[in-house]
């Protein structure tokens, strides 16, 4: 019988592939007041990305805020 050499082959770990992140391409808006926004069925207030900027709250960011309501008003402050 003849002796067949087998040689091993060290396992390689795949590593995952780095995620592409796209930049996001903020323009610059102006937005208008009053504007127009959302307060869903969980009690959240949505607005848009423009608003908040102008607001002072950047994106993905947790702004602290003081929320007061006069004369059938919400009046929504930072802190």
């Amino acid at each position: 019988m003849e002796e067949v050499k087998v040689e091993a082959t060290p396992k390689v770990k795949k590593t995952a592939k780095s995620r592409k992140t796209k930049e996001a391409k903020v323009e610059p808006t102006n937005p208008t007041f009053p504007a127009k926004g959302m307060v869903n069925a969980y009690g959240f207030i949505h607005i848009s990305n423009g608003i908040a900027e102008a607001f002072g709250s950047p994106k993905g960011k947790k702004t602290d805020v003081t929320i007061d309501f006069k004369e059938g008003n919400l009046i929504i402050s930072k802190v």
